[in-house]
């Protein structure tokens, strides 16, 4: 059990959010399956009067948005062993200002939001006594934008630092 407080202000623009998140493991013949839920609320503002604009008459920026609370939530499982992991995850489940989407919400007057997709895995090799190497990934897809990947490498050395 766990929870997350996050504060983000960019331009005119802020948002809070709070989470509260909960993984239950589950033993398995090799290794362990841990499910995570997250519930999470943002209280987002924007002083959008504040903005220098072309279009004076430009409704979206006539005035600004207070305290919008924007609820979501997410889901994710992982498992690992003493040498292997992989996970998936979605932290937001929740798609804004998409009707017609499955497990949309309709807000008016709140940043837009993308379902985020994310696939983790690595494995540590043992190259030669004390000396081992972890190779890992992660893949993250967002819907009409290109796939990212980010591929890492670790060596250990004598395992000082755990």
């Amino acid at each position: 059990m766990g929870g997350t407080l996050a504060h983000d202000v960019i331009g005119v623009s802020r948002q809070t959010d709070v989470a509260v998140n909960y993984s239950y493991h589950i033993k398995m013949k090799k290794g362990q399956l841990a499910l995570g839920l997250k519930g999470m609320v943002s209280f987002y503002s924007a002083n959008l009067t504040a903005l220098k604009i072309w279009d004076q008459n430009d409704q979206v920026f006539m005035s600004d948005i207070q305290n919008k609370w924007i609820p979501n939530f997410g889901a994710g499982a992982y498992y690992y062993t003493d040498r292997f992991y992989a996970g998936i995850s979605v932290p937001h489940l929740l798609n804004y200002n998409k009707p017609s989407t499955f497990l949309s919400a309709q807000i008016s007057r709140v940043p837009h939001y993308e379902r985020h997709y994310f696939a983790a895995a690595g494995y540590v090799f043992n190259l030669q006594d004390k000396v081992y190497l972890k190779p890992s990934t992660l893949i993250k897809y967002v819907p009409n934008a290109p796939v990212e990947a980010d591929l890492n490498m670790n060596v250990f050395f004598m395992r000082i630092f755990r």
